[in-house]
Order: structure tokens, then sequence, then C-alpha cells
């Protein structure tokens, strides 16, 4: 299978997913996980569609839904993909269509806007992934503050609402909840 650019928003969302495999039953699993059924639907869902799957919504728990889809190629796909990340992300830029796609996801799964200040935060466990992703972003001309720790995680803030326009413009998010709060804060229309 080719790498279709909509595999690196796929990649992405697998922050509020996982890879798991039993080799020893041959079972190779790729799981999504979201409160908001339609963030899934339409922006996960509809992607898997396209390269080839069927994924199916379920509800998971009281308030999450999931979607779980056991395939050996697509799990050994975005296995690769993530072991060639830190390449893609260190060689490339947002006007390159995957690390786009990838960086919209993160945010939508990772990033949190700031109810009251003009402030968007990136969180992960991974700080040097968002090293690279603070390089993509401020050679995009949206500027970041430093990285700030919290316990076992990182965070990545963009202040201000200039920044915010911009990061609208060039990124944007996808997920509703987050689209609105960030429209709230007068960043002007989504992509």
């Amino acid at each position: 299978m080719v790498e279709h650019p909509d595999l690196y928003f796929i990649l992405g969302a697998l922050e509020d997913g996982c890879l798991s495999n039993r080799v020893d039953k041959g079972e190779y699993l790729v799981e999504f996980y979201q409160k908001d059924r339609e963030w899934l639907e339409q922006e996960i869902a509809s992607r898997l569609r396209k390269i080839g799957f069927n994924p199916v919504i379920k509800r998971f728990k009281q308030n999450y839904y999931r979607i779980s889809i056991y395939s050996k190629r697509l799990y050994e796909l975005l296995a690769q993909m993530k072991d060639n990340l830190y390449v893609l992300l260190k060689s490339s830029s947002l006007n390159d269509e995957r690390v786009l796609q990838y960086t919209q996801a993160i945010y939508d799964c990772e990033g949190a806007v700031h109810k009251n200040l003009f402030r968007i935060t990136l969180w992960s466990k991974e700080e040097q992934k968002l090293i690279l992703i603070k390089q993509i972003l401020e050679e995009a001309g949206i500027r970041t503050s430093k990285i700030i720790k919290s316990r076992n995680i990182s965070g990545l803030p963009i202040y201000g609402k200039e920044n915010l326009k911009i990061f609208t413009r060039r990124i944007g998010f996808r997920h509703p909840v987050k689209k609105a709060a960030l429209a709230g804060k007068d960043a002007m229309a989504q992509p």
C-alpha cells in the first residue's frame, strides 16, 4: 500500500488510540478512542474507507466511542510510519501534505484551547516530538513559547491572538469542540 496522505492524519490520531498485537495469535489491532463520535466518523472512519478499510464505530464505556480494526497490513504500515516519523518531521514543513495532516490530527487529539486566554497547548509525553513540532510551527510563522512540563507530560503553548489566527489559517482544528472553542476567540474562520 502506498503512503496515502490521509494515513498521516490517521497516524497523528493514534495519540488517542493504539497499535497492539499478539503475534502468537496472529492479531494485529489498530484502535482509536474519542468522546466525539462525529469526529471519529468524519475524520477517521472516512479516511480509513478511502484507503480500503471498513471501520465500525461502537460505544466504549459510558462517554467514549471506539474504532477497532484488525488488520496486519494497516498495523504494519502505521508502525513503519511511526518509526520514521521523526525523520519526516525533521526534514519537512507544513507545506508537505503529510506533515500538515499529521499536525492537524495531533492537535485534534492532544491540543487544548484555554477557556480564557488566547492560548492553545499541545500536550505529549514525548518531548522530542514537541521540539520537532515547535520547529515546524515556527518555520510556518507561528510563534510558540518554551516547552513546559507538568509532572510526566510536556506542553507546547501557542500564545496570542495573531498566532492563533495563523494557526487557524495554516493548521486549524477538525475536532468540533476545539474548533468551536477557537472560533469563540475570534481567531477567524477555520480552513
